[in-house]
C-alpha cells in the first residue's frame, strides 16, 4: 500500500523543520521511511509538542542536563523532561527526496532553485525519448495560499510544457487545478503514484504510469501532422552509435537502438516524394551507403555533384527520425567521403 502517512507528513509542517518526536508522530507508520531523509540542521528546538494537550511547549534549559519542556497553555500540563538530542531540529533533506523521487519516476536529475519560490526546485527532466525533455519540479508547501501562488508563479515562469510534483493534491484549489490545465501542466500526486519501502526506496504505482502516458499523448505526437512520418521510440541517452538500420526489402529497414525495434517503410521515415509516394533521393542514398559499407565515396556508382546537398538532406530526416544530437555523418579525409555514424546493414 502506498504510505500515505509520509506525504501528508510533509505538508504538516511548517519549514519542513521540527524535532524527532513530532517527525515520528506524523509519519508512524512510515517514519522508517521518511527518517532517511531527515538531517539536523544545526538548531535547537524553542519549542517541544505536546501529546496532551496539543501545544506547543516551550523549551527551558536550565544546565546541559536539565531541560524541560513547560506548558504556557491553560491546560498547565506537567513538564517534560527531556534531553539535548530530544531538542535537535530536523529538517527534509529535499535533494536527497528530489533525487529518490526522480529515480522512481525515470527522471533525469538536474537540479536548480526556482527563482522566487520557497520550498520549491526543478528536480530534473523527464525525456521519454530523445528530443523532448520537460522540467519536473518539486514543491512542498504547508498552506493553499502558498500553492496557488507556486502555480502562478511556474505558469507565468516556465515556457514548456511541465509535470509538477506535490506530496498530496489537498493544497490543490479548482482556480489552481485549472491554471494547470490552461497551462497544458501534468500534477501528480506522490501520495497516490509512488510506494515506498522502509529504507526510502521508491517505486511507481500504475497510477503514476497512466499520469505520465497521458502527458506523453498531449506533449510526444506519433506522427506529423502533414505527413505519414513518424518517429523512432529512441531512448533518451542514445547516441549515434547505438543506432542499428538493417534493409529488410528495398522499401522496409528494420531499426534497433538500445533496446527499442521497430520496422518502418520509407514514407513513415520522411523519405517519401509527396508528388507521388515513391522513394526519395535521400532514401536511395541511404540504401548507397549500406551498398558501400557505410562509407560513401566519389568512386561509388551513384556519386554525383548533387551528393553533398542529398546527403545534408538525408541528415535531417535521420535526425527528425530518431532526434539524436548531432550529424549522422562524419567526413573523412583520408577517403574523401562520408562514413556513417550508425551501423547500416543490408538483408542478412
Amino acid at each position: 500500500m502506498p504510505r500515505k502517512r509520509l506525504w501528508h507528513a510533509l505538508e504538516s509542517v511548517p519549514g519542513l523543520t521540527t524535532v524527532a518526536a513530532e517527525w515520528k508522530a506524523l509519519a508512524v507508520p512510515d517514519h522508517d521511511t521518511l527518517r532517511s531523509f531527515l538531517r539536523p540542521n544545526g538548531s535547537l528546538a524553542a519549542s517541544y509538542p505536546c501529546r496532551q494537550c496539543g501545544c506547543a511547549h516551550e523549551v527551558v534549559v536550565h544546565g546541559e542536563d536539565d531541560i524541560v519542556a513547560a506548558c504556557r497553555c491553560e491546560s498547565q500540563c506537567p513538564n517534560i523532561a527531556l534531553t539535548r538530542s530530544d531538542i535537535i531540529l530536523y529538517e527534509v533533506n529535499r535533494s536527497a527526496l528530489g533525487k529518490a523521487v526522480a529515480s522512481a519516476l525515470g527522471i533525469t536529475v538536474d537540479e536548480a532553485p526556482v527563482d522566487g519560490l520557497h520550498q520549491t526546485a526543478r528536480i530534473g527532466f523527464y525525456s521519454p525519448f530523445a528530443g523532448y525533455r520537460f522540467p519536473v519540479l518539486l514543491t512542498l508547501q504547508y498552506e493553499p495560499d502558498d500553492m496557488r501562488m507556486t502555480v502562478e508563479r511556474l505558469a507565468a515562469t516556465v515556457d514548456a510544457a511541465f509535470i509538477l510534483l506535490a506530496p498530496t493534491a489537498q493544497l490543490l484549489s479548482p482556480a489552481t487545478e485549472d491554471l494547470l490545465r490552461r497551462k497544458s501542466a501534468m500534477f501528480i500526486s506522490l501520495a497516490d503514484a509512488l510506494d515506498a519501502d522502509e529504507v526510502g526506496k521508491f517505486e511507481a504505482l500504475p497510477r503514476c504510469e497512466e499520469l505520465l502516458a497521458e502527458f506523453r499523448s498531449r506533449h510526444v505526437p506519433q506522427a506529423d501532422a502533414t505527413s505519414t512520418a513518424v518517429f523512432f521510440p529512441t531512448p533518451a541517452d542514445a547516441e549515434w552509435k547505438d543506432v542499428t538500420i538493417r534493409f529488410v526489402d528495398g522499401h522496409t529497414v528494420a531499426v534497433k537502438v538500445k533496446d527499442k525495434t521497430g520496422v518502418y517503410h520509407y514514407s513513415q521515415m520522411g523519405m517519401a516524394d509527396r508528388r507521388n509516394t515513391k522513394p526519395t533521393k535521400q532514401w536511395d542514398l541511404l540504401r548507397d551507403f549500406v551498398e558501400a559499407g557505410g562509407l560513401f565515396t566519389w568512386s561509388h556508382r551513384n556519386a554525383s555533384k548533387k551528393m553533398q546537398k542529398h546527403r545534408e538532406l538525408l541528415a535531417v530526416r535521420l535526425k527528425d527520425f530518431f532526434r539524436i544530437d548531432g550529424d549522422p555523418f562524419e567526413y573523412v579525409e583520408d577517403e574523401k567521403g562520408w562514413r556513417a555514424r550508425f551501423k547500416i546493414m543490408p538483408d542478412s
